[in-house]
């Protein structure tokens, strides 16, 4: 997939976990409509794009002309190499285990300690 305006968008819907139809509603277009800017059959208006930005938090620079973004939600634009490196396999997944890794990264975040990596020692008071 070529990286134009509906697919940034596309990252976008898929990078808050949401459907299509959820994604239009929230944008108050028709999931149609939505369809056509995700497969760059029509360009959204300034309407939408000013809804999107206020939903998403997105640099608009980013989502239109594909530039790294200063201060907004930008997917496409990782801080750090490690970070680069796991968005550009993270992309290269399909789409079903994408929802997987997010499930594994709510997990990281809820129970840092079971992902931390082992020492091969003993834990104190451990059996």
């Amino acid at each position: 997939m070529s990286d134009t305006p509906g697919s940034r968008l596309k990252k976008i819907r898929v990078f808050l976990r949401l459907s299509q139809g959820e994604f239009s509603k929230k944008l108050g277009v028709s999931q149609f409509t939505l369809s056509n800017y995700e497969n760059g059959k029509r360009f959204p208006d300034s309407r939408f794009l000013e809804k999107l930005k206020d939903a998403a938090d997105i640099d608009l620079n980013w989502l239109i002309k594909g530039e790294e973004a200063s201060d907004g939600f930008s997917p496409g634009a990782p801080v750090d190499t490690e970070m680069k490196d796991f968005l550009y396999w993270y992309k290269e997944l399909p789409i079903v285990r994408h929802s997987a890794l997010a499930v594994l990264e709510d997990l990281k975040f809820k129970y840092p300690a079971i992902f931390k990596k082992s020492t091969g020692k003993k834990e104190e008071g451990g059996k």
